[in-house]
């Protein structure tokens, strides 16, 4: 693997108590469970469903509107980038 960086996400109380139980049941850190988890989701999705995908999450955000499709595949693009530079 190349550089590592830094990456800070927020996510409800509930979801970081379900990640820390099954990072612990599976003996690896958070940081590795992630990890794998964001990989295992990328991996062999074609681009438009993950952008449908983050569009339908943005729909469940109270207050939150679907941010407008350009910005969504330039964010998209990116993510796929990292994921298969660190693979």
């Amino acid at each position: 693997m190349g550089k590592a960086n830094v990456m800070t996400i927020r996510v409800p109380e509930e979801l970081k108590e379900r990640i820390e139980k099954t990072a612990s049941l599976q003996g690896v850190s958070i940081n590795q469970f992630a990890l794998y988890a964001f990989k295992k989701y990328l991996k062999g999705k074609k681009r438009e469903y993950v952008i449908r995908d983050f569009d339908f999450l943005m729909t469940k955000i109270p207050g939150r509107e679907v941010p407008d499709r350009t910005a969504s595949e330039r964010y998209v693009t990116s993510v796929f980038a990292i994921s298969m530079t660190s693979t």
